[in-house]
């Protein structure tokens, strides 16, 4: 029942970061950001993308970063 994350509203990311020069986009699908990947890496700029999920979909990252310990068998 923990919430991971924040709801912001404020402020368009993609709108705050091209106003200071940066490149940035947003996208919705797994096609869309290899795009943009692939295009900022050739472009060999700082960029961002943002890629919006729905509200409660998150999932934790406590199992990806602390991991259960690997226990070899012999």
């Amino acid at each position: 029942g923990r919430v991971l994350g924040a709801e912001l509203d404020n402020p368009d990311f993609v709108a705050l970061a091209q106003s200071f020069g940066m490149a940035a986009t947003r996208v919705s699908d797994p096609q869309a950001l290899q795009l943009a990947l692939s295009d900022f890496i050739k472009r060999d700029v700082p960029a961002l993308i943002e890629v919006p999920v729905e509200q409660g979909s998150e999932t934790s990252p406590w199992s990806f970063l602390h991991p259960a310990p690997h226990t070899e068998e012999t």
